[in-house]
Parts: C-alpha cells; sequence; structure tokens
C-alpha cells in the first residue's frame, strides 16, 4: 500500500489525506494503521457503497449531470470519521517500510514462485 503512495508522490503529486471505504475502512484499527503508515489523515466516507458509489458519479459526470468528476465528488461524497496519524508511531511505520525496499528486490522472484503456490 505505501508503494502506491510513493509512486503518487514520485510524479508530485501531494498525499495530504486518504479516503478508505469498505470493511477496512470501517475498522478503527486498520484506519489507524493506515494514517500512521502514510503520515496523514485517513477519512471514511459517510456513504457505505464505496466502488458502486465512485461508479455512479463516473457515470453521472459523463451524463452531463456534473460537470468534473471533482463538482461530483464535492456535491455527493461526505465524510463520516477521520483518523489522523498517531506521531510516535509513524517513524516505526517508516523504519519498516524502508527495510521492506531494502529486501523486495531480492526477493520479488520467490514472491512471485509464492503466488504461483
Amino acid at each position: 500500500l505505501r508503494d502506491c503512495v510513493e509512486v503518487f508522490r514520485e510524479m508530485d503529486i501531494n498525499v495530504s489525506d486518504m479516503m478508505a471505504c469498505g470493511g477496512g475502512g470501517s475498522s478503527p484499527l486498520w484506519r489507524s494503521m493506515l494514517a500512521d503508515l502514510y503520515n496523514c489523515p485517513v477519512k471514511t466516507a459517510s456513504s457505505k457503497e464505496g466502488p458502486a458509489l465512485g461508479v455512479a458519479l463516473l457515470a453521472a459526470t459523463g451524463a452531463g449531470i456534473y460537470s468534473s468528476v471533482p463538482e461530483a465528488c464535492a456535491a455527493v461524497v461526505k465524510t463520516d470519521k477521520i483518523q489522523q496519524p498517531e506521531a510516535e508511531r509513524v517513524p516505526e511505520y517508516e523504519k519498516y517500510y524502508k527495510l521492506y525496499t531494502e529486501i523486495y528486490p531480492a526477493l520479488k522472484a520467490e514472491f512471485a514462485k509464492l503466488a504461483k503456490m
């Protein structure tokens, strides 16, 4: 998950907060872990229909109901809970992520074998 955020950062896309949905989004522990891992607030949408709502917003934009996806999101998506990162845990997640980035290249082929099992 952290790698996905790093790709955005490499593209100079500022990741200042996240939105979690689905089962994981309803878990306070999962939201807390994500906030600490990403070092940014993790919000949940008040609607429990995350992916379906996203598709509906894209369709509404395509149908001309909204002029853009950001406009559709601003009109429809409402925030429920917000989980802030815990400053003392952020360095712990950073330490493990750094180790992951160091060992992943050496284990990439083995992960592929494991996925086929």
